[in-house]
């Protein structure tokens, strides 16, 4: 299970690269904000995500 938050995480990581990228090559400033704004979501889902697999990685480790 932790393993596939993990992968979960650098899949949202990934996308959100993928944003940062194209908003770089974007000249509409709204479209700009709106794909920054869509890779930060992006982040912070991958940050839960490696979270919550550090927790069930500490569980495991803690069970007898």
């Amino acid at each position: 299970m932790p393993a596939r938050r993990l992968h979960k995480a650098k899949e949202y990581r990934r996308q959100a690269k993928e944003a940062q990228d194209v908003a770089k090559w974007i000249s509409l400033l709204d479209v700009k904000q709106q794909l920054l704004e869509t890779a930060q979501y992006l982040e912070r889902l991958a940050e839960i995500e490696e979270q919550e697999a550090q927790k069930i990685i500490s569980t495991e480790t803690l069970k007898p």
